[in-house]
């Protein structure tokens, strides 16, 4: 197992870890390959202000919501690329076929 560099700053901890490291997450998780790498990191970075708070109140509606938050922002940014990709192969395929139609 790779080790992980844990530093302690003022009550909070910051896990470390290489680039390269590739974390394991559930299928529910699918969408997070919509976002950018600086929206990834500040879905994890919002996950775990929201989870620190929830393990404070002892109340996990927080986690859930701001979870909910990020999967819709995931899926109106795939829905509006695979729009814009969708347009854009047709807008192709209009301009091959339109020799034919003249």
């Amino acid at each position: 197992m790779d080790e992980v560099e844990v530093k302690e700053t003022a009550g909070a901890y910051e896990i470390a870890r290489s680039p390269i490291e590739m974390i394991a997450l559930p299928p529910e998780f699918a969408w997070l390959r919509w976002l950018t790498p600086d929206e990834q990191h500040a879905f994890f970075q919002a996950l775990m202000d929201a989870l620190a708070e929830a393990w404070r109140s002892l109340n996990m509606t927080p986690l859930r919501q701001e979870i909910e938050r990020w999967r819709q922002q995931a899926q109106e940014r795939k829905a509006a690329t695979t729009e814009a990709e969708r347009q854009a192969l047709w807008a192709s395929h209009e301009q091959r076929l339109s020799p034919y139609f003249r």
